[in-house]
């Protein structure tokens, strides 16, 4: 039994979404931050049982009403990020979602285009990122009611934080689609590079797992195309050798960065072309042995 499932087989999560209607920010914030992190594990694989015990228990509306209503921006970033990974390829909860209280994605937009925090700026961002993943419904959507701009992710891009830069690089990967100024396979390209970067140069140990999660949530992508079936990013990761670059992460005294490479293999070893880099790299280090 994972933490996730003790927890939530505990009742943890029913006193968690209690906390949700204290007066005390920190409490707040750090209660919607522990919903976060129980809806969803990494590469971006959706825990439903705790995400159904979510809905169930009205953490959906309280999370509705923080995001919309919070004094805090944080915590209205905050509770839109635990509510995109509660609508994780999850169809029911998304549909509670967009149908409780006043919700709506422009909220969102807008604290992207109107906050002064750039913490908030990347937490918004990252949540329109999570909803529209793998959702073509909610990407087409949004479509037809918005475009981004490349400048925005562009300041995040090229950031000197490397924790920043690879998140908003995961970002215009799945937002390609609605990110105007370049074609959408140019802007992937540049996600993308920007990822294996972190993975190749960033001497931090949590830019490095989140480097390794974000290629593991991009390795099983799908594409928001109704004419094509794959994205092609696995196949694009795959040829710029990043199954290597995971398999380097194995040596890492960092449980979580060997944890996120081993899921993102295990992703990319789906792909022909990935399985045989895999099979390859395990030939070699057999016959070192």
């Amino acid at each position: 039994m994972n933490i996730q499932e003790e927890i939530g087989q505990t009742h943890g999560i029913q006193h968690l979404v209690r906390l949700l209607k204290l007066d005390n920010e920190k409490l707040v914030l750090s209660a919607i931050r522990t919903l976060s992190q129980l809806a969803v594990g990494p590469g971006y694989v959706p825990n439903r049982k705790n995400q159904e015990t979510i809905l169930k228990c009205d953490g959906i509306t309280l999370l509705v009403a923080l995001i919309m209503h919070a004094k805090s921006e944080i915590i209205q970033a905050e509770a839109g990020q635990a509510l995109a990974y509660v609508a994780l390829t999850n169809s029911q909860c998304s549909t509670v979602i967009e149908t409780t209280l006043d919700f709506s994605y422009d909220h969102l937009i807008n604290m992207m285009k109107t906050s002064l925090n750039p913490n908030v700026h990347l937490i918004a961002s990252n949540t329109l990122a999570t909803f529209a993943y793998n959702n073509q419904r909610v990407l087409l959507n949004l479509s037809k009611s918005c475009s981004l701009s490349f400048d925005y992710f562009n300041n995040f891009l090229t950031s000197k934080d490397d924790y920043s830069r690879c998140l908003a690089a995961f970002q215009v990967v799945v937002l390609a689609s609605l990110i105007s100024e370049r074609k959408p396979s140019t802007t992937s390209a540049i996600g993308c590079g920007i990822i294996i970067d972190v993975l190749k140069t960033s001497k931090s140990d949590d830019s490095r797992a989140l480097a390794a999660d974000c290629m593991a949530r991009l390795a099983h992508l799908k594409s928001a195309s109704t004419i094509y079936k794959h994205t092609g990013v696995p196949q694009a990761l795959i040829a710029v050798d990043c199954i290597d670059l995971l398999c380097d992460l194995f040596s890492s005294v960092n449980d979580i960065t060997i944890g996120n490479a081993a899921v993102a293999l295990g992703y990319l070893s789906f792909v022909p072309e990935g399985q045989r880099k895999l099979l390859h790299r395990y030939v070699l280090l057999k016959f070192d042995g």
